[in-house]
């Protein structure tokens, strides 16, 4: 398998209580890559083939600004 990803046909956003967990979790035991990451911001763009996610931490970044719908 390639280590470069490929388009993806969706991108699911996921708000997470520990980027730095959900990252152990998504990359050490599910295989997926860091594509992109902002440490400073608690994000990171993963991948894995065509399979994409975002990952945000709640209460950083632009995370700390999402209010009620």
């Amino acid at each position: 398998m390639s280590d470069s990803p490929t388009l993806p046909a969706l991108v699911p956003e996921l708000l997470v209580g520990d980027v730095s967990k959900s990252i152990e979790f998504w990359c050490g035991l599910c295989g997926f890559w860091i594509t992109y990451q902002r440490q400073e911001e608690g994000f990171a763009y993963i991948s894995l083939g065509s399979a994409h996610i975002m990952l945000e931490q709640r209460g950083v970044g632009s995370a700390a600004r999402i209010g009620d719908i």
